[in-house]
């Protein structure tokens, strides 16, 4: 006596990988796993599957195309409920099913597009076809364009949205990411240039991954080991998709005007109750 559990059948094609499977259901206890993984091992020809090689079997048997594998997998590592959504929509088949359908409106058009060509001079090809296909493809070229406008915000549901605090040294960086992480991730000190690297904490906000990442302030003296890091800074800044610039001078906003026309950025003014950013038109968020 190993366990006691359950022995489920799945007869293929109805299976995951549409073969004959069997699953055992039993406590998970490591010894317990270990004990029926080693009475298992003794039977001839059986070995440990390799990673990923279900989705494999899966997709050489048809039971899913490549877009659904990859959702698949983006479903298993899913941290959040707008990450889960995204990775189910792709591996249910509702996108394979929308491309194969513009598939198949491209495959039609070609081949009455090269029917009128051939045999215009035949009764049993309308000479109206290239009118009826060609609204046809720019109604498709309309939709793909759609599509493919929503892909950058798939890119940040699965990847995440990285948000940089920049300004210059002592403007409070470290104190809002530790807000923002509602923990103790930067010293704070009173010292200006305390921070000599890229900071980076992950958050789920709203059903999103939000990277939160705070770089050395401008102008903060750098030597030896601390250079790295603030080219390593630079390369972060680059690589934002939205930036929150903090200052507690207005002037200090001045420091990443070159970087206005990249990407989105918002002006957060510090410490108001030294500088009176509130009174300013137009005033940044305080």
């Amino acid at each position: 006596m190993l366990d006691q559990g359950l022995v489920l059948y799945f007869p293929g094609p109805a299976s995951f990988t549409g073969e004959d499977c069997a699953e055992l259901q039993v406590h998970g206890g490591r010894a317990v796993v270990n004990a029926i993984l080693t009475e298992l091992a003794a039977l001839p020809g059986l070995r440990h599957a390799e990673a990923g090689e279900f989705s494999r079997r899966a997709f050489h048997n048809d039971k899913f195309d490549l877009v659904e594998i990859e959702g698949l997998a983006d479903l298993i590592v899913a941290e959040t409920e707008m990450q889960r959504r995204l990775a189910q929509e792709h591996s249910s088949g509702n996108l394979s099913a929308i491309y194969e359908g513009w598939a198949r409106r491209l495959t039609h058009a070609r081949a009455m597009i090269e029917a009128e060509l051939d045999f215009a001079d035949e009764d049993d090809v309308p000479g109206s076809v290239a009118e009826t296909i060609w609204l046809d493809m720019q109604t498709l070229k309309a939709e793909i364009s759609a599509h493919l406008e929503g892909a950058g915000i798939a890119e940040i549901i699965r990847d995440g949205l990285k948000i940089v605090i920049a300004g210059e040294p002592n403007a409070g960086k470290s104190s809002l990411l530790n807000h923002l992480a509602r923990r103790d991730v930067a010293i704070v000190t009173d010292i200006a240039g305390t921070t000599r690297d890229v900071l980076s904490v992950e958050l789920s906000l709203a059903g999103f991954i939000v990277q939160l990442l705070t770089r050395p302030g401008y102008g903060t003296p750098m030597t030896g080991s601390s250079r790295k890091g603030s080219r390593r800074a630079y390369r972060t800044i680059d690589q934002a998709d939205v930036i929150l610039l903090l200052a507690d001078t207005p002037h200090g906003f001045a420091q990443l005007e070159e970087f206005d026309r990249a990407r989105p950025i918002v002006r957060i003014g510090t410490k108001i109750d030294r500088a009176p950013f509130c009174g300013i038109r137009p005033a940044p968020t305080c």
